[in-house]
């Protein structure tokens, strides 16, 4: 591993930043977004959100992971942001607080997203959206069904 140094000050708490393989890390909240808890990621979820994903993935759809999806990518650093339809949480993932279904994701993600995230649809355009109060994640997020079927 690379050795850190200073890159600056964070801007919540004044503590000096270190930088690790890409990473910005805020010294005492451990976190680049300064959380300081676990679990306080917040996905709100607009109507128009909710009733696409139960048109195209059905009422059942209610668990959804948010990933930092590196597949494809070539390097780990480059993940776009996916939300997956799965059957179940898998053991050490961590819920988020959120409207109308259940959002998880990996501990290892968090540091790729904001605390606070909405997830809108915009219908002319078929797509939908996940952003932060600081930055658009994607305007065409990726909805992907990884729940098993039975056949």
């Amino acid at each position: 591993m690379a050795q850190p140094f200073c890159t600056g000050y964070c801007l919540l708490d004044h503590t000096p930043l270190k930088i690790y393989n890409q990473l910005t890390v805020c010294l005492q909240a451990g976190i680049r977004t300064g959380r300081k808890g676990e679990n306080d990621m917040i996905v709100e979820w607009s109507e128009a959100a909710l009733t696409e994903i139960a048109n195209r993935y059905g009422q059942e759809a209610r668990i959804w992971k948010l990933a930092s999806d590196s597949e494809g990518c070539g390097c780990a650093m480059n993940g776009v942001a996916a939300l997956w339809s799965i059957d179940a949480p898998e053991a050490g993932d961590l819920q988020a607080q959120s409207n109308g279904v259940e959002v998880w994701y990996e501990k290892r993600h968090e540091v790729f997203f904001d605390e606070r995230m909405r997830v809108s649809y915009d219908p002319s355009k078929r797509a939908f959206k996940l952003a932060s109060d600081g930055q658009i994640y994607s305007n065409q997020l990726r909805l992907e069904d990884r729940r098993n079927k039975e056949e």
